[in-house]
């Protein structure tokens, strides 16, 4: 699994790719802070999701990540 960062770079990171798709037309600090606060409650209430990411090997996880970009060049068309 690729390691991102704390919350704040993982919600720093997420404003960053809506302001680029337009979806917000800027972000101040309190927007990250709020953002990361988000995150960790979705984090708190989907353990189950977590562990069955971190319980994967490394083939499983090499296996769902061509599956992912599969789906992502299939739906862009790239």
């Amino acid at each position: 699994m690729k390691k991102i960062g704390n919350l704040f770079f993982l919600a720093e990171k997420q404003l960053i790719r809506e302001r680029k798709e337009e979806v917000i037309p800027c972000y101040t600090i309190s927007d990250v802070i709020e953002y990361a606060i988000l995150i960790r409650k979705w984090l708190d209430h989907n353990p189950n999701k977590i562990n069955q990411i971190l319980k994967l090997s490394r083939e499983e996880i090499k296996r769902n990540n061509r599956e992912c970009r599969k789906r992502y060049y299939l739906k862009t068309g790239r």
